[in-house]
């Protein structure tokens, strides 16, 4: 299935449960650090831009950085 139209608040949806599932202690201070990284913003930025749709590219980097942060990285 191709996934498309992820906006950011999908995306931190789909972060903090994948690191829930993982164990991971903080997942959703750790899903949003991961997608500030991915997109190049500041906390602010980020709430600010809650229905911007990730690009290709940045959603798969920030697929990327969640799966080996569920792997403790």
């Amino acid at each position: 299935m191709i996934e498309t139209n992820w906006m950011i608040t999908k995306a931190l949806r789909w972060g903090v449960d994948y690191l829930k599932d993982s164990a991971v202690d903080c997942p959703k201070l750790d899903a949003e650090v991961l997608l500030m990284h991915s997109l190049n913003v500041d906390r602010t930025k980020l709430c600010l831009l809650s229905d911007k749709i990730l690009n290709p590219k940045e959603r798969e980097l920030y697929k990327s950085c969640v799966k080996r942060r569920s792997k403790r990285e």
